[in-house]
């Protein structure tokens, strides 16, 4: 553990932009710091309880790099991301954040996100793994929360991003559009994958 905070702990730092991992990357262990953004869905500034925190680590020790795979640091709604690959490219990521809920611990999927000018890579991932890149994504982090002995995993629904509001760049008929991509991706990816749907957020028991 950490001796000291690092400065992103620090209510007034906060960084706008990402940083991506290469297929090769290793996430420090002091990332594990890093869970609850201050955007997180309601948008308001969360401290990590030192549960959370531990759920957290316990998902980290667990996890397997390598392969189409790899975890780095992320911004906004988690500060942890599961990025895909083709070669040393990352074409999309799914932010993850940790909770312990009644004794028990969750993994909430707080955003699916393709990477911007990676359409056909993405198309090319599917054609390599036979599935594409986000349900690739939630198989491995169920794969991984059953090993670290997790009980459930949360899809959160794409109402609940800060993201999914209207941008300034944008008409009333590009947001429609964009919102409406955004509630099929979620929709199709947690079926797929044999989620339950709940009023917020979908859902998976696994332990």
């Amino acid at each position: 553990m950490a001796t000291s905070l690092p400065k992103w702990r620090n209510p007034k730092y906060h960084r706008t932009t990402e940083r991506a991992p290469t297929a090769r990357t290793k996430l420090s262990p002091d990332l594990a710091f890093l869970i609850r953004a201050p955007f997180r869905a309601n948008a308001r500034k969360v401290t990590p309880s030192l549960k959370d925190v531990t759920a957290c680590r316990a998902f980290l020790g667990k996890f397997k790099s390598g392969g189409a795979a790899n975890l780095g640091e992320t911004d906004f709604e988690s500060k942890i991301g599961m990025f895909a690959f083709v070669g040393a490219v990352p074409v999309g990521q799914i932010k993850l954040n940790f909770e312990v809920e009644k004794g028990k611990r969750l993994i909430l999927v707080d955003a699916i996100q393709g990477q911007r000018g990676t359409k056909n890579l993405r198309w090319a991932f599917k054609g390599f793994s036979k599935i594409s890149w986000p349900n690739y994504l939630i198989r491995k982090a169920v794969e991984t929360a059953r090993e670290a002995g997790f009980a459930e995993i949360r899809i959160t629904k794409p109402e609940a991003n800060p993201h999914y509001r209207r941008h300034a760049n944008e008409t009333e008929a590009e947001a429609g559009e964009r919102q409406k991509r955004m509630r099929a991706l979620y929709s199709e990816v947690a079926k797929a994958e044999g989620f339950k749907e709940a009023e917020e957020f979908f859902f998976k028991k696994i332990g």
